[in-house]
């Protein structure tokens, strides 16, 4: 509708008679450069909704990131004290290395 409206003011600006094909050829050439000023606006719209996402799953992996390294941080000691018990009660059951499934420890 904008390129069939935006075809007659210049009819009516250049105050000239243009023929049928002048017509027809203007009218398209305005549909193809508002379809691409349309897919551009569209292309940017749609860039920085992926932009805005994107930024929202960096501070989500790093918020994941941080809560890893707490709960690494709080289970390493426990984990160490499993580690220990385990190779203490091997060496009380006097396994070998190859037994316990280690080269001395777990």
């Amino acid at each position: 509708m904008l390129a069939l409206w935006l075809t007659g003011l210049d009819v009516l600006a250049d105050g000239a008679r243009p023929g049928p094909v002048d017509l027809v050829a203007d009218f398209r050439d305005r549909i193809l450069v508002l379809g691409a000023m349309w897919l551009i606006a569209s292309l940017v719209v749609w860039i920085s909704q992926i932009e805005r996402e994107a930024g929202d799953l960096r501070r989500g992996l790093g918020r994941v990131l941080e809560e890893s390294e707490r709960w690494r941080a709080r289970s390493r000691r426990p984990m160490q004290g499993l580690s220990m018990a385990i190779t203490e009660q091997f060496a009380q059951w006097r396994l070998t290395p190859a037994e316990a499934g280690s080269r001395g420890s777990c």
